[in-house]
C-alpha cells in the first residue's frame, strides 16, 4: 500500500495567526482508497490543516500536490474543483427545504428549459443516497431528519460535487451507538469505491477500527505517521498525543472541601447528555474534561437554565432547582461564564461600566433609575481587585483584550454575590499572562467558600487548577478523580476511551474485530 502514488501529498505546511504558530512544517500523505486518521488534542493544528485543504485559510509555506501535480487552493471553490470536500460535525443546510433541494444548494441543477427538473433532482439524489446505503424519502424536510441522516445528506452533496477526498470532522461526536454504526458502514463504502477519507476523531477506538494509517499532530507539528497495526497500541498513541510526562505538571495547592453546594442526579438531554450525576462543594474547584461532543457545555447550560434537561434533578443547598430560565438560576446564586463570552456573556458595544453591573442592576438602581456613581465605584473597586487594564469605565467592551474582557465578565458575576461559578473555557483566546491571572481569580473565588465548576479543553490547565476532575465522554461521566493523584495519561485515556476506564466496562460501539 505504501508504494502507491498518494492522491494528496502535503509537504512542509506552515501557518501562523498574529504571530502564533498553528502549523509548523506538517507533512501528510493520503492514498487512493485510504481511510487516514488525523488525531491530536484541541489546538494540535487539525482544524488549521483542514481549513487550508478546504481553501478557507492560505498556508504561509509548504506545498500541496494532488495526483502528482502541485495545486494552489486559494478558496473553497478551488478546493471543491480539485476534488476535496469537508463533512463538518454540524452540517449546514436550510431546515425548511426538502432533502433533494439541500443536496443541490449552490450547484447547477438539471433544468427543463427555464425550469428546475425536479424529477431528475429527486432521482439523482436518491441514487447517491442509495450508493451510501441510506434509504430516505428525498422529499422529507431537512429539519425532520435525525442527525446521522443530515450528515448523509451532506455527504451526498459532496459526492455530487465529484469529491475524491472526503474530510470527516468528528462525524460521530453527537451520535448515538446505532448512528455511529451507520457512519462506520458509510466510511467502508467510500473506501470500497476508491475514495480517500481523512477521518478526524478524538475516539481512539474509531481510529483503530476504521483507519489504515493515522497522522498524529501536537502543538502544530507532525509527531508521527502511524501504521494500522500500531493503531491498536492505544497507550503509545496517548503518549504521542500528550507529549508531556506527568512529572512535568505543576499543580496549584489544594483547597479544603466545604459543605455540599450542588447535587446533580441523572441528568439527560437528547442523546448528548446521559445519566450525568455529580456533586459540587463549597471551597472546591471541580474540573470537567472531555472532547468535542462529550456533553460538558450542555451540562453547564442545564445548571444555568439555558437548556432544560429531559430528566434528572438539580439541588442547590439542599433545595430543588427548577431552573426554567437563566433568571431563575441567577436568583439561586448560579453564575455562568460561557465559552462564547463576546456573544453570550457580554455586549460588545456597551461600555465596561455597563457590562460590569449588567447582571445585578437592581443593586445599582433606585426606583428604576441606575445610579452611575455607584456603578463607577464598583468599577474602581473591581479594576484594582481583578487587575482589569482599561483606560476608562466608559471604554467600549469590544476594544479590550481577551483577558481583560474575561475579567470584566468575572466581575459582572461577582457583583451578583453568586455562590456557584461555572467557567466554560475561560482562558480560550487569552495570552499566557492573562491565563495566570484568570487562574488566580478562579482559585480565589473557591477560597471565598464558593463552589466552582471549571470546564476546559486544555487537560494540563484543568489538572493544574482543579481539586477534583470529572471526565466526560459521549455524554457520560466516565471518571471522578482526585487531581493530585491523577496524571495526564490516565485522564487522556479516559477522554479517548478504551484504556483504564473504571466506569465503562464495554466498548460503546461494540467489538468490531469479530
Amino acid at each position: 500500500m505504501t508504494t502507491q502514488q498518494p492522491w494528496i501529498r502535503v509537504r512542509g505546511l506552515s501557518k501562523s495567526f498574529l504571530g502564533v504558530v498553528a502549523l509548523d512544517g506538517v507533512d501528510l500523505d493520503v492514498l487512493p482508497g485510504e481511510v487516514h486518521g488525523l488525531i491530536g488534542q484541541n489546538g494540535a493544528g487539525k482544524s488549521t490543516l483542514i481549513k487550508i485543504l478546504a481553501g478557507v485559510h492560505h498556508a504561509d509555506a509548504g506545498s500541496i500536490e494532488i495526483e502528482g501535480t502541485e495545486v494552489h487552493l486559494a478558496n473553497a471553490a478551488q478546493s471543491a474543483a480539485a476534488g476535496i470536500a469537508v463533512l463538518h460535525q454540524e452540517p449546514q443546510f436550510v431546515a425548511d427545504l426538502p432533502v433533494y433541494e439541500n443536496v443541490y444548494l449552490g450547484l447547477r441543477p438539471p433544468m427543463i428549459g427555464p425550469f428546475l427538473h425536479r424529477a431528475a433532482m429527486r432521482s439523482n439524489c436518491s441514487d447517491i443516497l442509495r450508493r451510501l446505503g441510506v434509504v430516505l424519502d428525498v422529499n422529507s424536510r431537512m429539519a425532520d431528519l435525525p442527525a446521522a441522516q443530515k450528515s448523509m445528506v451532506s455527504l451526498a452533496r459532496c459526492l455530487l460535487l465529484g469529491a475524491r477526498l472526503i474530510i470527516m470532522d468528528e462525524p460521530t461526536a453527537s451520535l448515538g451507538a446505532h448512528e455511529v454504526e451507520q457512519v462506520y458502514t458509510t466510511v467502508e463504502r467510500l473506501k470500497a469505491a476508491g475514495l480517500s477519507v481523512i477521518y478526524v476523531s478524538h475516539r481512539l477506538d474509531e481510529i483503530a477500527a476504521l483507519c489504515d494509517r493515522a497522522t498524529v499532530l501536537r502543538d502544530g507539528r507532525l509527531v508521527a505517521s502511524v501504521e494500522r497495526a500500531d493503531l491498536q497500541d492505544r497507550k503509545t498513541l496517548v503518549r504521542m498525543i500528550l507529549g508531556t510526562e506527568p512529572s512535568d505538571l505543576v499543580r496549584a495547592g489544594r483547597h479544603t472541601r466545604g459543605e455540599l453546594s450542588v447535587r446533580v442526579e441523572g441528568l439527560n438531554w437528547k442523546n448528548k447528555v446521559q445519566d450525568v450525576s455529580f456533586d459540587l462543594h463549597r471551597g472546591e474547584v471541580t474540573g470537567v474534561m472531555g472532547f468535542v461532543g462529550s456533553g460538558r457545555s450542555e451540562v453547564a447550560h442545564m445548571l444555568f437554565g439555558s437548556l432544560r434537561p429531559d430528566s434528572g434533578t438539580i439541588e442547590v443547598d439542599g433545595r430543588p432547582l427548577r431552573a426554567s430560565s437563566p433568571q431563575a438560576a441567577i436568583k439561586r446564586g448560579i453564575a455562568l461564564l460561557p465559552e462564547d463570552r463576546r456573544h453570550q456573556g457580554s455586549f460588545g458595544d456597551w461600555t465596561v461600566r455597563e457590562n460590569l453591573t449588567l447582571a445585578a442592576l437592581s443593586s445599582f438602581s433606585v426606583f428604576g433609575y441606575i445610579q452611575r456613581r455607584k456603578e463607577r465605584q464598583r468599577y474602581a473597586s473591581d479594576k484594582g481587585r481583578l487587575g482589569i487594564k482599561v483606560a476608562s469605565p466608559e471604554s467600549r467592551f469590544s476594544h479590550l483584550s481577551g483577558g481583560n474582557q474575561q475579567k470584566v465578565v468575572i466581575a459582572k458575576w461577582l457583583a451578583t454575590e453568586a455562590d456557584v461559578f461555572i467557567f466554560d473555557e475561560p482562558t480560550q483566546g487569552v495570552d499566557v499572562g492573562a491565563q495566570a491571572e484568570i487562574h488566580r481569580l478562579v482559585r480565589d473565588i473557591a477560597a471565598q467558600n464558593r463552589a466552582v465548576l471549571f470546564i476546559s479543553s486544555d487537560l494540563e490547565e484543568t489538572l493544574r487548577i482543579s481539586d477534583r476532575v470529572l471526565v466526560m465522554r459521549e455524554g457520560r461521566v466516565v471518571g471522578d478523580l482526585d487531581s493530585v493523584e491523577t496524571n495526564l495519561e490516565d485522564v487522556l485515556a479516559l477522554c479517548f476511551g478504551g484504556v483504564q476506564d473504571p466506569l465503562q466496562g464495554m466498548d460503546p460501539i461494540g467489538d468490531r474485530s469479530a
